[in-house]
C-alpha cells in the first residue's frame, strides 16, 4: 500500500465529541521539529508519541479531521497524510464514517513507562532495569555510536561533515532527476552492485583521474559512507582478527570495524600522516585516509604510501582507503589512490 492514501473518512465525526481523546486534545501541541522534517512527518511523530506514552489507549476514537487539524495548526491534507503513515505503521485503524481509532495496545509493566508495539507481535520492555537481549554485533555497534550534539542551536556549527543547503543546486538536481526518472524502466533485473552504466562511469573516472585499475564489476554503490564501511568490515573482519586505524581517525569507521568483533588498534599520525613504521605485522585490514587525513588534513607522502603498500603485501592485509575529500581539491588534482606501482621490464 506504499504510496496509496487510505480513505480515512471522518466527515460524520467532524466537530463531534472525541470520547477519550477530548481531554488530551485540549493540551495537544506539535512536537519540536527535527531539521529537514516535513510537516506531515512532524504531525505523525506528535501523534505517535501520544500513543506510545499511553495518552491514547487502544480503541480510542480520534476527533474529526477538521477539529484535529485545527488544533495542530495544519491543513486537513497534512493531517490525512500523517494518519495514513500511522495506519501503515499499525498505530491507527480507519473505520469508515465511524472515524479513526487507535489500534495499538498499551503495555503496562511495573516500574516502566507505558509502551506500545504496533503489529501482531507484542514485546514488553525489559523488567528490573535489564536491557533487551541484543545480538553481540548490535551491542558492539551501539558502543561505537557517537553522541550527536543536541540542545540549543548555535550561530556557528563546528560539527564536521555538515552540508550547506544554500550552496546545493537543488533546482538543477530536481530537474535532472525528473528527466532521468521519466526514462527509467523495469525491463532489467535488479543489480545488487548498482546500475551498470553508473558503475561504468565511475570506473572510467577512477582509472582516468585517480590512477586506479578497476573494472565496473569491481564497483559497488551503497547508501553512504557508513553503509559501505559496515559492508566491507563484515567481509574482511571477524572476532579474533586485528584491524588498524589511524590515531586520530573517523569515529564512524572505528565503530564499524569494532562492531565485527575484531580488535581495533590505532597507529599514530604526525605531520606527514600515518606513521607506517608503527604498523603491526598481524593485522588483516588497515583503514586509512591518505589523501586528506581525518581529522588533521595532512597528506601521506609518497615514501609512506609505498611503505603502507609494502606492509600490506607482507602482512597479506587489505588497505581500506577512505577518499572522502578527493573532489574538494582546488589548485591541483588529488593524489592517486593507494596501489602498487605498475612494474616495467
Amino acid at each position: 500500500m506504499a504510496g496509496t492514501r487510505i480513505p480515512l473518512t471522518a466527515s460524520a465525526q467532524d466537530g463531534a465529541p472525541g470520547g477519550l481523546a477530548d481531554g488530551w486534545l485540549d493540551t495537544l501541541t506539535l512536537s519540536d521539529p527535527h531539521p529537514g522534517e516535513t510537516r506531515h512527518a512532524l504531525v505523525a511523530r506528535t501523534l505517535r508519541s501520544a500513543v506510545t506514552r499511553g495518552l491514547l489507549p487502544e480503541g480510542t476514537r480520534l476527533p474529526g479531521h477538521r477539529r484535529l487539524a485545527q488544533r495542530l495548526g495544519v491543513s486537513r491534507n497534512t493531517l490525512v497524510d500523517a494518519l495514513t503513515q500511522l495506519h501503515a505503521e499499525g498505530y491507527v485503524r480507519p473505520r469508515g464514517r465511524s472515524g479513526t481509532v487507535i489500534s495499538v495496545p498499551v503495555i503496562s509493566v511495573p516500574g516502566h513507562a507505558p509502551t506500545t508495539t504496533p503489529g501482531s507481535g507484542v514485546t514488553a520492555p525489559a523488567q528490573n532495569g535489564r536491557p533487551l537481549p541484543l545480538s553481540a554485533w548490535a551491542i558492539r555497534a551501539l558502543q561505537g555510536q557517537v553522541e550527536e550534539v543536541g540542545g540549543d542551536r548555535f550561530a556557528v556549527d563546528f560539527r564536521v561533515g555538515q552540508p550547506v543547503p544554500d550552496l546545493y543546486p537543488e533546482a538543477a538536481w530536481t530537474q535532472a532527476l525528473a528527466r532521468r526518472a521519466a526514462q527509467v524502466t523495469h525491463a532489467h533485473a535488479h543489480d545488487p552492485l548498482g546500475p551498470l552504466e553508473t558503475r561504468r562511469a565511475l570506473a572510467a573516472y577512477l582509472n582516468a583521474q585517480r590512477g586506479a585499475r578497476v573494472t565496473p564489476d569491481m564497483v559497488m554503490l551503497t547508501g553512504g559512507t557508513q553503509s559501505a564501511l559496515d559492508a566491507l568490515a563484515r567481509v574482511f573482519l571477524e572476532p579474533g582478527r586485528l584491524a588498524v586505524v589511524e590515531d586520530p581517525t573517523y569515529a564512524g569507521a572505528r565503530a564499524a570495524l569494532a562492531a565485527t568483533g575484531a580488535d581495533v588498534t590505532g597507529v599514530p599520525v604526525d605531520d606527514r600522516g600515518l606513521q607506517t613504521g608503527a604498523l603491526p605485522p598481524g593485522a588483516t585490514l588497515a583503514y586509512v585516509t591518505p589523501g586528506c587525513q581525518y581529522p588533521t588534513a595532512v597528506s601521506l607522502g609518497a615514501d609512506r604510501r609505498q611503505a603502507l603498500i609494502a606492509w600490506a603485501a607482507a602482512a597479506n592485509a587489505f588497505i581500506l582507503e577512505d577518499d572522502y575529500a578527493a573532489d574538494l581539491h582546488l589548485t591541483s588534482r588529488p593524489p592517486r589512490c593507494c596501489r602498487a606501482s605498475r612494474r616495467t621490464a
